[in-house]
């Protein structure tokens, strides 16, 4: 009996260890610098895959799809500089990226951060949804935070989707928007983990009951 409890006990951890390994985190950034009746602009967002060595940007706004020149321009992060290895554009639709210190200070509503990564200047003319990978030297537990909670912002460009905004009888077109946190979605991998936990435990719970 203890033997066939082993067996379940092993295979219970070699399950949680394997999800754990696959497990990444997946968040959505929503909220928008500029707004439209006080509200984030419906339908933009961003996709932010972090699995502790990469961190995966892309731009999945169902608003501009169709849209030309959609346009992923700069991304900031809490990261050190000296803690990026290399940021690179997967879709191949622009070349080389940059890295540096963030010297701009607060940006919009969502904080400090500490590095931009951004087209190479001669790159301004080429356009890009991403994916766009930011490699880190060593591999992070969590992205760090700043002090208003945010560990990433994206300045995306709506090319020729430019959406039409009246405020106070006056019209104006927006262009482009700072995106921060918002819907925060755990998918599968991150799901998995605690479910196979909890229930190689009521597995094992069950099993001694019938004992």
């Amino acid at each position: 009996m203890r033997t066939k409890s082993a067996v379940l006990v092993g295979t219970l951890v070699l399950l949680v260890f394997t999800v754990g390994a696959a497990s990444a985190e997946i968040f959505y950034l929503t909220n928008t610098s500029e707004k439209i009746d006080d509200q984030s602009i419906e339908g933009i967002c961003v996709k932010v895959e972090f699995n502790g060595t990469h961190i995966t940007v892309e731009d999945v706004s169902t608003r501009l799809e169709g849209e030309s020149d959609v346009n992923l321009q700069a991304i900031k992060v809490c990261i050190e500089d000296d803690d990026i290895k290399a940021v690179s554009d997967a879709s191949g639709l622009t070349g080389q990226w940059t890295h540096s210190y963030d010297s701009a200070g607060s940006t919009s509503e969502f904080g400090d951060f500490a590095t931009i990564c951004q087209h190479a200047k001669n790159e301004k003319n080429w356009k890009t949804r991403g994916p766009i990978i930011i490699e880190l030297n060593e591999g992070v537990a969590q992205l760090p935070r700043n002090e208003l909670n945010n560990s990433i912002v994206v300045h995306l460009q709506f090319g020729t989707g430019e959406i039409n905004v009246t405020e106070d009888e006056e019209t104006r077109d927006i262009g482009s928007s700072w995106l921060g946190a918002g819907l925060q979605i755990p998918e599968f991998p991150s799901l998995a983990l605690p479910l196979a936990a909890i229930m190689g435990l009521m597995l094992i719970m069950g099993r001694r009951k019938k004992d």
